[in-house]
């Protein structure tokens, strides 16, 4: 899937996921480490600049596959960065909650970002002790099925304050944004709606796989 997808399920991931509270720092860990994996187009993006600063050229380059979805969409890439970056996240200065926790949360956003990619061209699952490619479907990469109900709980859940510091007046987009995030907050409960819009998302996918 495309990195806002990943980034998204880690924002939806961290709001089901027992946390001891959930700040600003912590959303922008769970974004971060769920696209993570993502990071291995650095050097091909940086490689054919100005190019790729437009807006899907890397994207829709035939070469990209060939740097892309290696050792950092691996099991082994997974469990080891997931503990590491979990434990360093809580090291330098979380303190909330054990270090255990966002070492499972790391690992489990790190593994959503693995299968999503299984379901759109495959990876190289078994990396580095095998090149052996795997997928398990060809959907988009850019998947409205799997994008929209991510980012439906992202604006619902997330307040804009979670993510900037407000300096002058409140714009109308933000204004419409925090509103509508009150609203159903007083109704729904944040983990209700992440939960509900995982579900959606995983029984779409398991669907369209039956039907395939």
């Amino acid at each position: 899937m495309d990195p806002l997808t990943h980034a998204l399920t880690g924002a939806a991931l961290i709001n089901v996921f027992p946390v001891p509270e959930l700040r600003r720092r912590e959303l922008l860990f769970a974004m971060f480490v769920s696209a993570a994996p993502d990071l291995d187009l650095a050097p091909a993006f940086l490689a054919n600049l100005p190019r790729n600063l437009i807006p899907g050229a890397l994207l829709f380059d035939p070469k990209w596959m060939h740097v892309h979805r290696g050792m950092t969409h691996s099991l082994f890439f997974a469990v080891v960065f997931g503990l590491a970056s979990g434990w360093i996240f809580w090291r330098l200065g979380v303190r909330k909650g054990s270090p255990a926790r966002w070492s499972v949360f790391a690992v489990l956003a790190l593994l959503s970002h693995v299968f999503f990619d299984l379901l759109n061209g495959g990876v190289a699952l078994w990396s580095p002790f095998s090149g052996v490619w795997v997928s398990l479907a060809d959907l988009p990469v850019v998947d409205p099925f799997t994008l929209g109900p991510m980012l439906l709980c992202f604006l619902t859940v997330t307040q804009p304050s979670m993510l900037w510091r407000r300096r002058g007046p409140e714009g109308s987009l933000e204004k419409t944004w925090r509103c509508f995030s009150e609203k159903t907050s007083e109704r729904y409960s944040a983990r209700k709606i992440a939960a509900c819009c995982l579900l959606f998302t995983g029984a779409a996918v398991a669907l369209r796989l039956v039907l395939a």
